[in-house]
């Protein structure tokens, strides 16, 4: 059975934001295809061992971030935060279960203190022998449990990371996300999954849920009257029909990553390539004047074999 949890900490305030990256709803297939081959390729002389298990968690968590349209090439491997993961991680293995903030179970006290900035700092998994695998796991953070969250997605996506870590011992996973290391955050209006623009299958499950988290400089908190409307689209990207069925809606305002985040699941969404969508966010709204702040993008999935 697969179990993760995600660790909620005080709202992460945003530094100065400079100019956006280049906007991720312009690149085309190839450009996709090229890039995450170079992301994702492991180098000629790859480590053995655990080392070399961080650097593949690592370029898959890179290559999440690039689609996403956040910073993703600078980030680095932190040792003191890959060991404090594998500490928290060996301290659920003893305990049998995942706990951001356990009590000792008789350890040192400084061992016990190290295990405890492990679980307490990071997102925890349980059901893989894989960094990777848990990468991917708290990706999707679909499940009944999560879905009112995505809590850990959100902290993978989190756009002021610039530091992480990585540790597993058995069938226990950890990954370090309490970092706001990163000085210099690009201007955005929103971090979505699906992404907007063109996004490949290989990087998401059919059942995902869809998020949007606004940028809370530029944005109110999302209020019970906003909603999400997810349209089919046909080939030049206009709405066909009336909004598909969801099977989940709602919105999160606690402080995983950015802390504005708007929820919600299509019933019967088809994660083919070639398949299109609208996806429309109303009752979001900006400043003390709170005048209406609608989203509206797109979203097109492709295939990058």
């Amino acid at each position: 059975m697969r179990q993760l949890t995600s660790c909620l900490a005080a709202l992460l305030l945003l530094p100065m934001l400079l100019r956006a990256d280049e906007p991720a709803k312009a690149r085309t297939v190839d450009e996709i295809k090229k890039k995450l081959a170079e992301i994702t390729a492991p180098p000629a002389q790859e480590p053995d061992g655990a080392a070399g298990e961080r650097a593949a968690a690592l370029r898959r968590l890179k290559a999440y971030r690039y689609l996403a349209g956040i910073p993703y090439d600078d980030i680095t491997l932190d040792d003191d935060a890959n060991a404090a993961c594998e500490a928290g991680a060996r301290l659920c293995a003893k305990l049998g279960r995942l706990d951001h903030k356990p009590d000792n179970p008789g350890l040192p006290e400084e061992e016990y203190q190290f295990a405890y900035k492990g679980t307490s700092r990071s997102n925890l998994g349980y059901g893989y022998r894989n960094l990777t695998k848990a990468v991917e796991l708290w990706m999707d953070d679909s499940d009944a449990g999560n879905i009112s969250r995505l809590g850990h997605r959100r902290w993978c996506l989190n756009p002021t990371m610039q530091k992480t870590g990585f540790g597993r011992f058995g069938d226990y996973t950890a990954m370090y996300v309490f970092d706001r290391n990163r000085k210099e955050v690009p201007d955005y209006d929103f971090v979505s999954w699906p992404p907007r623009g063109r996004m490949p299958v290989e990087y998401i499950k059919a059942g995902s849920a869809w998020n949007v988290s606004v940028n809370p400089r530029k944005y109110n908190a999302p209020g019970e009257d906003v909603t999400a409307k997810v349209y089919a689209a046909d080939k030049e990207g206009k709405k066909v029909g009336e909004p598909l069925k969801l099977n989940y809606s709602g919105a999160d305002t606690n402080g995983f990553g950015i802390p504005n985040c708007i929820i919600f699941r299509v019933e019967k969404a088809s994660i083919a390539p070639g398949k299109r969508y609208v996806v429309e966010i109303e009752g979001l709204t900006t400043g003390k004047e709170k005048k209406p702040a609608p989203v509206q993008y797109d979203v097109e999935f492709v295939s990058v074999k």
